[in-house]
């Protein structure tokens, strides 16, 4: 009787921290994701008005909503029957948001390359509708993704293969055009070095704030695999252990919580607006 006591504190000691880990950060990615939302809605020193942003605000979109998610998922897996039910919805729409935000990602760096190989063009058609149905492209895509691992991922092995296949193309397809996107901007800041001007500065500011934020969308990038691959290979080995799970699920929605930190950290256009919007009003009488 008194070790079956024990087992039962046992037990309900790992879903306690099973659930208030996950939980807790999973608050504080929607706390931040939403005050970055605000920020570009907002948007009080005109920084935050071209496609970047667009896709910036699509990612902390599918950030906070992952978060919100969260919590109900992590509970789905830990303590019932994951295919049963309302639950079993819970965590195809969290995987919904899961992928819509992978591919935010990978649009981030199609789009800086656009930008800084063909500035032209890209000023000229990525914009209005263009933008409009890029996005949703990314939610469509997305979608039916989810939608293949519903209709064929409990019963062909082979489906299984073709939808991490996916994956890792995604992920091979984001390096390309981060390279390519360092190698032009490489050309371009030796060309910028030959001439000795006004116009060659300001190229050069602006090729400076363009590494910038294309390292910043590496890091992202980065943590994300980071984050998101080795949880869920632990997740797939060791599903039953309630504390070894929960720490990696834990890790797994850090990815989903910290990008509006390293945006602030980063960017002095993001300090700026949030010093503006956040700080600034609250110390005014």
């Amino acid at each position: 009787m008194a070790a079956e006591n024990v087992s039962k504190s046992g037990i309900n000691f790992e879903l306690s921290y099973s659930n208030s880990l996950g939980a807790i950060i999973c608050i504080l990615g929607v706390i931040s994701n939403m005050l970055l939302l605000v920020a570009f809605i907002k948007d009080p020193l005109k920084y935050f008005r071209n496609s970047s942003t667009y896709l910036v605000m699509n990612l902390a979109v599918c950030d906070c909503a992952t978060c919100l998610l969260g919590p109900v998922f992590h509970i789905s897996v830990f303590t019932t029957d994951y295919s049963s039910g309302w639950r079993l919805i819970y965590a195809y729409v969290a995987y919904w948001f899961g992928m819509a935000s992978i591919l935010s990602i990978t649009s981030i760096s199609i789009d800086r390359f656009l930008m800084i190989a063909y500035p032209i063009k890209h000023r000229i058609l990525v914009k209005g509708k263009a933008m409009i149905l890029w996005l949703t492209s990314i939610w469509i895509v997305s979608l039916c993704a989810v939608g293949a691992d519903f209709v064929f991922g409990n019963r062909k092995r082979s489906e299984e293969v073709i939808l991490h296949s996916f994956g890792a193309t995604i992920v091979v397809f984001s390096s390309v055009f981060y390279v390519s996107t360092c190698y032009k901007l490489k050309q371009q800041s030796r060309s910028i070095a030959l001439q000795n001007s006004t116009e060659s500065r300001a190229q050069e500011i602006r090729i400076l704030k363009e590494k910038r934020f294309l390292n910043t969308i590496i890091i992202i990038a980065c943590i994300t695999f980071l984050c998101i691959l080795p949880s869920i290979i632990i997740l797939k080995l060791h599903g039953t252990d309630y504390v070894l799970g929960a720490t990696f699920m834990a890790i797994f929605y850090i990815n989903y919580a910290v990008n509006p930190l390293i945006y602030i950290a980063r960017f002095p256009n993001y300090r700026k607006t949030f010093h503006q919007l956040y700080c600034l009003r609250r110390s005014r009488p």
